[in-house]
């Protein structure tokens, strides 16, 4: 069941396109019977376009006021330019085969049947596929993670911080991280602030900088 502000925005979106609708047929009859310039044409359609606006007014309201379930196009964005984009099989900084943004094929380094199959730097693989193995990698474990874990809602951006920070310590490491506690307890600030605390390597810091300012602000990049 939606909450109770949910509940009233949804009410009122009902009324505005009620209201919309009314507003765009009247226009529409309006301008059947005035010509181009007529007061009474200007003036139906001044209505159509206020209550259009009304009802984009609201609708932005609730998609803010929804919990997000998936990565945005902006978190995925920012996730790519915090892992790298690598369209070719390569090794990662603990010396296994990976491909694309983060995508591990197996553990140890890459061989000659996985450059074969996922490329190399002289032949690429196209963008699409690693940003479709990118999509299914997040559907199939890390949005999952940050929903099964997190029982606060959560706007979009903090959404999105939270997937970054998983995709990069793990679905296990996020569950039991103290990130996913104070932000379960309604601690928002203490959440961001644990964000900082995954900083090994030291390396790490500048993009735990950059994950705890997108979850408080809402700042990509």
């Amino acid at each position: 069941m939606p909450p109770p502000k949910l509940d009233a925005l949804l009410a009122a979106l009902r009324d505005a396109k009620r209201a919309e609708r009314t507003a765009r047929l009247a226009w529409r009859r309006t301008a059947e019977r005035f010509p181009q310039g007529h007061r009474r044409r200007k003036e139906a359609l001044n209505g159509y376009r206020k209550t259009k606006a009304v009802r984009r007014r609201l609708d932005a309201q609730i998609a803010r006021s929804q919990n997000a379930r998936r990565t945005s196009p902006k978190g995925v964005d920012f996730l790519i330019a915090e892992e790298g984009f690598v369209p070719h099989a390569y090794n990662d900084s603990q010396n296994h085969a990976t491909f694309g943004v983060g995508h591990l094929l197996h553990r140890g380094p890459v061989t000659a049947a996985d450059r074969a199959l996922w490329g190399t730097k002289a032949k690429p693989k196209p963008r699409e596929l690693v940003v479709r193995l990118l999509h299914e990698d997040l559907a199939d474990r890390f949005e999952p993670a940050v929903r099964d874990t997190i029982k606060m809602p959560l706007k979009a951006h903090q959404f999105d911080a939270l997937i970054s920070l998983a995709f990069n310590i793990g679905a296990g490491g996020f569950k039991s991280s103290t990130v996913a506690r104070r932000v379960n307890k309604g601690d928002f600030h203490g959440a961001a602030d644990a964000i900082l605390m995954w900083n090994k390597p030291p390396e790490l810091l500048p993009r735990r900088r950059r994950e705890r300012e997108l979850f408080l602000t809402g700042k990509y990049r």
